[in-house]
């Protein structure tokens, strides 16, 4: 029985995965490269890997060669967020990243949605609760840009987004009081009431 019930959850998670992938590259992503000058980018990308290493635009190049991505309009500070919060460019990472980001202050519509897939994925509520603590410890991350980091150092970008302004937030209490903890009981308890209905 548990190995039907954890076939059914990696298919589930295999489905969300792929739904991330697919809403970033063949709806908004692929919008945005059409609607913009692929050359420009191709260009821009170019002028990126050309920059002193230790600069954030360098280490920026150096990621999206890695990940064999483009840069792509409208996009390149979200890429810059990936680089600086570390995060990893995968579907579980942007989850991840959307909840620190919400716990950061974003309350932008994209940020709503691309976190709205971890509903489908209980086994991550807890550390989705810890990432939006984390967030909301660390320094915000709104004012940056592509345009005013890329000559940055990119170790002191790093520590000063990536240190805590507040240490109390990392509290047990503080995790198990989060929004995500909230509603994990909330769902735990409806589902619960409706077993006992059947």
């Amino acid at each position: 029985m548990n190995s039907i019930s954890s076939q059914k959850t990696n298919k589930l998670q295999q489905l969300i995965n792929w739904t991330i992938e697919k809403s970033k590259v063949a709806g908004v992503v692929w919008l945005l490269q059409n609607t913009h000058s692929k050359e420009k980018y191709k260009q821009k990308l170019e002028e990126l890997r050309a920059m002193p290493y230790g600069t954030v635009g360098k280490e920026l190049a150096s990621l999206l060669s890695r990940k064999k991505l483009d840069l792509i309009p409208k996009f390149e500070t979200h890429d810059i967020k990936h680089l600086i919060l570390d995060y990893d460019m995968t579907p579980l990472d942007e989850v991840r990243m959307q909840a620190y980001l919400l716990g950061n202050g974003n309350r932008s519509l994209p940020c709503l949605l691309f976190l709205s897939f971890g509903l489908f994925m209980p086994e991550l509520w807890f550390e989705l609760g810890k990432e939006y603590q984390k967030g909301k410890a660390h320094r915000s991350i709104a004012e940056l840009t592509f345009e005013n980091c890329l000559e940055e150092n990119f170790d002191e970008m790093k520590n000063r987004y990536c240190s805590p302004i507040h240490t109390s937030s990392f509290t047990s209490t503080s995790v198990n009081n989060s929004f995500f903890m909230k509603n994990y009981f909330v769902t735990q308890s409806t589902l619960q009431t409706n077993n006992k209905t059947k």
